[in-house]
């Protein structure tokens, strides 16, 4: 196993004569085995090891024990240590996540702290293998990701490494105990609470009965995807570079260019388009693309409205892309009174709501459930309590997550979303008081789905968003 990592490493040049690498150490054997793994290759390269052990508050007396073996173990490779607590229980319920992401978020935040006190050139090595890969990859299948997800996890990623990337679990296990090594077993990876440990549980295993190389199998498909969407994204890259011109508040794609791609160069050059324009990849997904390219059979003037502020528009041989400008910006306190059916037209900007009321029978229910759209919504309209307003942030706001009634502040949303600071007061809301119906373009309150009970809906529309939506 050392000759095949220390192989890999040098083929994906993942460390170099002089970095300083910080090893994420849980006391897990994959960890374990990458710690002694990277302490053997500095006898090799001269290169500097760190060890991180992440305390995440969650279990206790075993916990504690955890960080004692790491400790331990590092004093017996001569490698330093440091140790850093979160509470992530707390963290998780302030800021409405699971237990599992913010476990992984305060991990990689850390490694970051980590890498700013030490400085000079430092790499972060994680001990992901390739049962992880193939769990990722069955993961982001399930989700309905792309190539990209398909790909899995990649042995580089920045100043991230993954040396261990192509080890599958087994034989970590074999080679610890070759070296008479023992390690810790976290018993929260033994509960199928979580996603991954239901995968990791009960789905890899029984692949593995139909046939015993599923892991094996999986993890080079993940390697030919990732070769393929490579290649793809140079393609990509030059249809970019033919077809959009980047200019200073807008980019614009040439239409008849555009119809000329293949139709996953035209996907793939509008994601690319809306990624740039907006800043970041999160939050846009193919939704947002159909929208864009639906504008290719529309008449010049047509728009619609996208994430980040953004909004995409028909003018004659061109589609523009572009972030709502400062003239669009909508003034303090703006609001929208919903006083029954009807156009509502949003002053300084093109998008036009339309609201419906309609009761609705037994049969039908299920349907208008499924049906949700990104601009086509419908509520339980029973449920409003105030006043229906379409208007802008203000302090308090919030919204439901889920059947239990929890809540999460607008605020907390919009940074959990990654939404840049000066987006956040040009997205419209709907709004019953201070309780958010619906973050227009995002996700609507839990509390406002149709039920069984439901007996009367509230249909809104908005015109600048994909008339197929």
């Amino acid at each position: 196993m050392k000759k095949q990592v220390f192989d890999y490493m040098e083929k994906h040049h993942m460390l170099c004569e002089g970095d300083i690498v910080i090893a994420g150490v849980s006391g897990g054997a994959d960890s374990v085995c990458l710690l002694h793994l990277l302490a053997d290759y500095a006898k090799k390269v001269p290169i500097k090891v760190q060890a991180v052990h992440v305390e995440h508050g969650i279990r206790g007396e075993e916990a504690l024990e955890d960080m004692a073996f790491v400790q331990k173990l590092c004093e017996n490779l001569n490698i330093p240590c440091t140790v850093y607590h979160f509470p992530v229980p707390e963290m998780a319920k302030e800021q409405k996540l699971s237990e599992e992401e913010a476990g992984r978020m305060v991990r990689y935040q850390a490694f970051r702290q980590e890498k700013e006190r030490l400085g000079g050139r430092v790499k972060i090595a994680v001990a992901h293998n390739r049962n992880d890969r193939a769990e990722t990859m069955l993961w982001n299948l399930i989700r309905g990701s792309g190539m990209a997800g398909l790909s899995g996890i990649a042995p580089v990623r920045g100043d991230i490494i993954r040396p261990l990337l192509e080890q599958e679990r087994s034989a970590i296990e074999q080679y610890l105990a070759k070296i008479c090594q023992d390690y810790r077993v976290d018993s929260t990876n033994l509960s199928q609470e979580y996603t991954r440990n239901k995968i990791r549980h009960a789905v890899l295993p029984v692949m593995e009965q139909i046939n015993e190389q599923a892991v094996k199998n999986i993890d080079q498909a993940c390697q030919r995807i990732s070769q393929a969407q490579e290649y793809l994204n140079q393609v990509t890259e030059k249809e970019f570079q033919r077809m959009v011109q980047v200019k200073k508040d807008c980019l614009c794609i040439e239409i008849e260019k555009l119809n000329q791609a293949e139709t996953y160069i035209q996907t793939e050059v509008v994601l690319r388009v809306l990624y740039q324009c907006a800043g970041s990849q999160k939050n846009i997904g193919k939704v947002h693309v159909d929208g864009v390219l639906s504008l290719l059979q529309r008449e010049s003037g047509k728009q619609i409205s996208l994430p980040y502020g953004m909004k995409a528009y028909k003018r004659y041989d061109v589609i523009v892309v572009k972030k709502q400008g400062e003239g669009e910006q909508l003034p303090e306190n703006f609001q929208v009174l919903i006083s029954g059916e009807g156009k509502y037209n949003i002053p300084s900007r093109e998008e036009i709501f339309e609201i419906f009321l309609e009761n609705i029978c037994e049969k039908n229910k299920k349907s208008v459930n499924l049906e949700q759209k990104t601009y086509t919504k419908w509520f339980d309209y029973g449920k409003i309590e105030n006043d229906l307003v379409i208007r802008t942030r203000r302090s308090g706001d919030y919204f439901i997550v889920d059947d239990k009634g929890h809540r999460q502040t607008l605020k907390s949303f919009f940074i959990n979303e990654k939404i840049p600071r000066e987006q956040r007061d040009k997205i419209l809301l709907l709004a019953d008081g201070s309780h958010i119906v619906w973050i227009i373009g995002y996700r609507i309150s839990f509390q406002y789905k149709i039920e069984n009970n439901t007996k009367r809906v509230l249909k809104i529309q908005m015109d600048g968003g994909n008339e197929s939506e």
